[in-house]
């Protein structure tokens, strides 16, 4: 029962109001009437506006005033309780299927047919700017209801989006018009972490040419398959901090990575636990055969996501290879201290012909900081080198027909080509 002090309260505002205003009170639902006289959302300790109608509609009677809930011309029903309690039924259907924290916020846009729907009832009438918005009326009225009947609290940076959308005229007797008003919107969940592969046969994404699969599997499809399954996630996005090709392995720590999940089944905090990550680490290793392990897994953020993308280009990457030398070697000692006092240095390198039909042609400039070489036989060496991120090794050693300068061979005075490649340490280098 509502006290006589908010019943004083109300009734000054309808006696404040124009005799326009006084004209458009019967032509509106009760939460209207109260909009067009500017009355607050919390009045003398009450929250007026979450009422029920049934409380709302003896205060209006009380000052001449008989709302209209049916063809209100300020909100065409989406005010009234008939409209916001099946929005209201639709909603708590659809959280079933969500694990969520306890907090939510509310988001309502309405679509152009409704608003011309709007307009046209609305033609001539003046609003004041005092006057309480539409929006801000539902997400108080609706957000209301959440707090009293699921025990949920707003707050502006919830996971959680219940997300209200508007599109024509909203009418109780058509399921499916209400059903399509709501959706629950999870804010994106990354998890971070490094990956180790041990095979020669993996592509970083999945390689398919024309619908063919070159590749059998991939570093993403083992990573998502655990995490679409658990989480329900319609998809997954990898950022890695760089990628190897098919052939080369990547080894030590492993390569790190960040994976945003969008549209998932349960909020953050569900999947902030050890166990979590065991089960990640051992579902990779299981549908990679052994060829991918996890390491280091972990929650992440946007923020580091936006770390590992600006430090696209400021790593450093440790590399062992198998390379070729057609002049024999036979003083290992005096060309491994040659190379190492040639370091550091700076090569510039055309984009490879091996990959020019999906990059464009551009000459780079990147650092060699450090060479070692260790002779197997007069023709076989192992090549240790730490470069810059985005250096392309196999063209270092090679030389690409002359496309990056200097290269291997060229230091050497003689033809050498790579035979194997490992990525042995991806280290991050923080810009000051």
């Amino acid at each position: 029962m509502i006290n006589s002090v908010v019943q004083q309260a109300l009734c000054h505002y309808f006696q404040e109001a124009s005799v326009e205003t006084k004209e458009l009170l019967g032509n509106c639902c009760c939460r209207c009437c109260f909009r067009l006289l500017s009355v607050p959302f919390r009045l003398e300790g009450y929250e007026i506006y979450g009422l029920p109608e049934h409380n709302l509609q003896p205060l209006c009677i009380a000052n001449n005033v008989e709302p209209c809930s049916e063809n209100c011309v300020l909100c065409l029903g989406l005010l009234t309780d008939q409209v916001l309690n099946k929005l209201f039924h639709v909603m708590q259907v659809k959280l079933r299927d969500y694990r969520v924290d306890n907090t939510f916020r509310i988001t309502i846009a309405l679509q152009e047919s409704y608003r011309n729907s709007l307009q046209g009832l609305m033609a001539g009438i003046k609003l004041e700017e005092t006057q309480v918005d539409l929006k801000k009326c539902f997400k108080w009225t609706f957000g209301n209801w959440m707090e009293r009947q699921l025990h949920m609290k707003f707050a502006v940076d919830s996971d959680v989006e219940i997300r209200i959308q508007v599109k024509e005229i909203p009418r109780v007797d058509r399921e499916l018009s209400i059903d399509g008003m709501v959706s629950i919107v999870l804010a994106p969940i990354y998890v971070q972490g490094r990956y180790v592969k041990l095979s020669r046969k993996l592509s970083q994404s999945p390689w398919i040419v024309d619908n063919i699969r070159l590749a059998p599997d991939s570093i993403e499809e083992c990573l998502y398959d655990y995490l679409l399954r658990e989480m329900g996630a319609r998809e997954c996005r990898f950022t890695a901090g760089g990628r190897e090709d098919v052939d080369v392995r990547m080894l030590g720590s492993g390569r790190p990575f960040i994976i945003e999940l969008l549209d998932s089944k349960c909020t953050q905090s569900y999947i902030n636990h050890e166990t979590f990550f065991k089960e990640w680490e051992r579902q990779v290793l299981v549908r990679s055969g052994g060829q991918v392990r996890l390491e280091e897994a972990k929650v992440s953020d946007a923020v580091d996501y936006a770390f590992l993308k600006e430090t696209e280009m400021t790593k450093r990457k440790t590399y062992r290879c198998i390379v070729y030398i057609s002049k024999p070697i036979q003083d290992e000692s005096d060309v491994a201290e040659y190379l190492a006092y040639s370091t550091p240095l700076t090569i510039e390198q055309y984009t490879p012909l091996r990959v020019l039909h999906r990059r464009s042609l551009a000459k780079r400039k990147r650092m060699i900081h450090d060479i070692r070489l260790k002779l197997l036989n007069p023709h076989f060496a192992i090549l240790d080198l730490v470069t810059d991120a985005g250096t392309y090794v196999k063209e270092f050693v090679h030389g690409d027909l002359g496309r990056t300068s200097p290269h291997l061979g060229s230091l050497l005075g003689c033809e050498t080509d790579i035979l194997q490649l490992d990525v042995l340490q991806v280290d991050i280098i923080k810009k000051r």
